[in-house]
């Protein structure tokens, strides 16, 4: 459970602190206030290493996919400032802090891409070395647990490459996160979700 979520420089948040969450906690405001942005980063905190994250928001928010970083990641930032890291903190079973960056600096390694052809690892490649890519670090000090890794996007999707603080880069699990809009809600039952979690023992992992 999110027990408290704090965000700076994150969409129109410099600075936002939510203490004391509950099991249910309800949103209100009017339009463009900040809502989905709250519940952005949560899921975003959850599913950071999963490279479709960035396209399951845009679909959330029914926005198409643009693989460039000024459409993709800059809005992420606040005031659409890049040069000003996005920090997203919470208090899940661990403290969980993570960190978003703009880095035009960053040199692949031909192992960052396995499993493609040449040509479309050579785009990814030509992707990075020629434009922006967007870095991420995640910690949770009380397992002494680091991740960090980039994205990089390209007409052929995007990727990411992970390196954690395990040996042979093995992650710490996440919690399980669902958005949910009136349009996924069409084709994928909330219900029938969250029973199947339930009918697994997993209710203890969904977030309030």
């Amino acid at each position: 459970m999110v027990q408290s979520v704090s965000f700076r420089n994150f969409r129109g948040f410099q600075h936002l602190e939510l203490p004391d969450l509950a099991p249910i906690t309800l949103l209100s405001g009017k339009n463009n206030t900040g809502k989905s942005t709250v519940l952005e980063g949560i899921f975003l905190l959850a599913d950071h290493s999963d490279s479709m994250c960035f396209e399951k928001i845009c679909n959330f928010r029914s926005l198409p996919v643009i693989p460039d970083f000024d459409i993709l990641w800059k809005p992420l930032f606040h005031q659409m400032n890049a040069d000003e890291p996005v920090q997203i903190f919470a208090r899940l079973e661990h403290d969980t802090e993570l960190t978003y960056y703009r880095e035009d600096s960053y040199s692949p390694q031909l192992q960052d891409f396995k499993g493609m052809t040449p040509d479309v690892m050579n785009r990814f490649m030509s992707s990075a070395q020629s434009g922006y890519t967007l870095r991420f670090r995640l910690t949770q000090k009380e397992l002494s647990y680091t991740e960090t890794g980039h994205f990089v996007a390209a007409p052929d999707g995007i990727v990411v490459n992970i390196n954690t603080s395990i040996p042979n880069n093995q992650k710490v699990a996440m919690p399980f996160t669902q958005m949910i809009n009136s349009k996924i809600a069409a084709f994928y039952s909330p219900v029938e979700l969250f029973g199947k979690l339930e009918l697994k023992g997993r209710k203890s992992e969904i977030l309030g």
